[in-house]
């Protein structure tokens, strides 16, 4: 199931700004809006405007595309049955090439 885009921009504007050391108060003052409204694009997410997402990347140093990356871009981590099938497959592979 996908997430909506707002829950993605939300999650990823607070990492961000978490990982970068900033607090609400900083990243307000850097993109130049309210700590009542970086809050509630990090906890309650409004409809947020392009600006608003330029500006709020700008305080945070990246790209704004960065605000809109999923976690879905990133390859899922594989489960047990699916090891244990590429496992198999290499297995199988290795005898066929023994056999070349």
């Amino acid at each position: 199931m996908t997430q909506p885009l707002k829950s993605i921009v939300s999650r990823n504007i607070r990492s961000i700004r978490i990982r970068e050391g900033l607090s609400q108060l900083a990243l307000a003052e850097k993109s130049g809006l309210s700590v009542r409204y970086i809050s509630r694009v990090e906890n309650d997410p409004p409809d947020i405007t392009l600006c608003n997402i330029e500006r709020i990347a700008k305080g945070l140093g990246v790209a704004p595309s960065e605000l809109l990356k999923s976690l879905t871009d990133e390859l899922p981590k594989p489960n047990k049955k699916t090891i244990e099938a590429i496992d198999h497959v290499m297995r199988l592979l290795a005898a066929y090439k023994e056999m070349s």
